[in-house]
């Protein structure tokens, strides 16, 4: 049996994507040879994968996937069966193009496309799970890295005080998907001033150095795993976060919790209750948007449209719902659950 999995999408995506459904064809196929095709960076300005990004992108994180045999890049522009383009930590992979991919494609018993149009409204596991026939509730993903990883982390991680608490970096940024700037910046001072601690930021923008080179992606996860809770909207690193362990706030809205939350996700499998993901959800928007419309920021129902801006007047009918969740919430709940788990 030779099972052929495509995903070339956003990062985010495969990362609780792609572990469950690979898991689901192992255990159904134990003796299967899983291929995975996935992107080495994310679109470039044209719309097309091409070059290498983000510290390897998806292709970083899945290559010490154990359930994957073979790992192969995909290029919208180039080819190499004699894996010429993609080198990765000394390892070299074959390049794929839509090309090859259609050839590629008549030498496997199954082929699973998981590049496909979610509704906002349903759970992306169970829409595909339903779309390939596969029967199966496993939504579990793990983010797996090395012992080299651990090493330079090791040394990375000697100076960061305790608690640890990551900012995922979706809400530094002025974006349809995070809090206002001021928001963020009042949490961090509550923390600096109450905990006595100063909060990380975590993503693309914030990479460690490990003796003047930046850590890659993988060991970029095996650094926020050292932490002990992560706070921030949807977005990749959140996910990364989850994915190595870490316990997440995260602050949602725009789509029901079972289009990518955590806790809906993860929560059932994690025996304790205190370390268990939670949601913080902001009012209804008038549809499900997540949070990411083309023609501006989502719009409060109705019954939600009407209330006190956190910092600056305006129009309240054009802010994102997320602005909604205060900062005092965020805080005594991060703060609650630091003392349940003796962290503070």
């Amino acid at each position: 049996m030779r099972i052929l999995i495509k995903h070339v999408g956003a990062l985010g995506d495969s990362i609780f994507f792609l572990p469950p459904i690979i898991h689901t064809y192992r255990k159904k196929y134990p003796q299967a040879q899983i291929t995975l095709l996935i992107a080495w960076g994310p679109r470039d300005k044209e719309g097309c994968f091409h070059s290498r990004g983000f510290d390897g992108f998806t292709l970083n994180l899945m290559m010490t996937n154990p359930e994957i045999d073979e790992l192969a890049h995909y290029s919208d522009r180039k080819q190499s069966l004699r894996k010429e383009i993609c080198i990765e930590e000394g390892v070299r992979f074959a390049t794929w193009n839509k090309t090859i991919l259609e050839k590629k494609k008549k030498e496997y018993d199954l082929f699973f496309e998981a590049d496909l149009g979610v509704p906002h409204i349903d759970d992306p596991l169970q829409f595909l799970y339903k779309k390939y026939h596969l029967k199966s509730d496993f939504t579990n993903y793990k983010i797996y890295t090395t012992q080299s990883d651990k090493l330079i982390v090791d040394q990375i991680i000697k100076n960061y005080s305790c608690p640890r608490i990551l900012i995922c970096e979706g809400i530094e940024a002025e974006t349809m998907r995070g809090w206002s700037r001021e928001q963020t910046e009042e949490l961090i001072k509550k923390i600096k001033k109450e905990l006595g601690v100063s909060p990380v930021w975590f993503g693309s923008k914030n990479i460690l150095d490990y003796f003047g080179k930046k850590i890659n992606i993988r060991q970029s996860a095996e650094f926020a795993s050292r932490f002990d809770i992560a706070i921030g909207v949807l977005s990749a690193t959140m996910h990364i976060c989850a994915g190595v362990g870490v316990q997440t706030i995260t602050l949602y809205g725009g789509m029901p919790k079972k289009r990518g939350a955590p806790e809906y996700f993860l929560n059932k499998y994690i025996k304790d209750q205190n370390k268990r993901h939670v949601t913080i959800m902001a009012p209804e928007c008038d549809t499900h948007c997540f949070l990411k419309k083309e023609n501006g920021p989502c719009v409060l129902s109705p019954n939600n449209s009407l209330w006190q801006s956190w910092q600056k007047p305006g129009n309240q009918k054009i802010k994102n719902c997320l602005v909604k969740i205060s900062v005092e919430d965020v805080f005594r709940i991060l703060k609650n659950i630091l003392k349940v788990r003796n962290l503070i």
